[in-house]
Formats: structure tokens, sequence, C-alpha cells
């Protein structure tokens, strides 16, 4: 085995690790944390691709390399942003 092997290796096993963490998840605190409910009668407001949970939980398991950075990234603006909006008023206070 080489160093590419490895490497392939560890990225296989950590993308694996990280579908099942986020599945276990996804079954535990879909519906109560994040709001996800596929099984609920279609409408026209909530016209998904997703006939279940279950569709919809394995479908964002295996996209979560994706998912999970970009989530972080939107958390992280929003943090920053209040941590800006926070030192923005209290100047405003010490100035006027």
């Amino acid at each position: 085995m080489d160093k590419g092997d490895i490497t392939l290796m560890w990225i296989g096993g950590i993308y694996v690790v990280g579908f099942i963490l986020t599945l276990l998840v996804l079954i535990k605190y879909g519906k109560s944390k994040f709001g996800i409910d596929y099984d609920k009668p279609k409408t026209y407001v909530n016209m998904e691709d997703y006939d279940s949970n279950t569709q919809a939980f394995i479908w964002f398991s295996i996209m979560w390399i994706i998912i999970i950075p970009i989530t972080l990234i939107f958390i992280g603006f929003n943090k920053l942003e209040k941590l800006v909006q926070k030192e923005i008023n209290k100047n405003k206070e010490s100035d006027g």
C-alpha cells in the first residue's frame, strides 16, 4: 500500500462515519430540532421530491460532505453579523 491508498482509505472512512452520524442525528432530531417532516401529506405548498422522511434523511446523509460545511459557513456569518451589530450598538451608546 502506498501513501495514496492510505489517504483514500482515510477519506472513505471519514465519509462513512459522517454518513452514519448524520443519519442518526436526522433520525433522532430531524422533526423536532430541524423541522424536517416529509411524512405529512403532499400539498401545493410542500411539493418536494421526497416521499417520506426516510428518503430525505438518506439523501441528506449522502450529501453531508456538502451540506455541513455550507451550514457552518451560514451559521458563522450569522454569528459574525450579530457580533458586529452588538459592537456598533455599543459604540452608539458610548458616543451618544
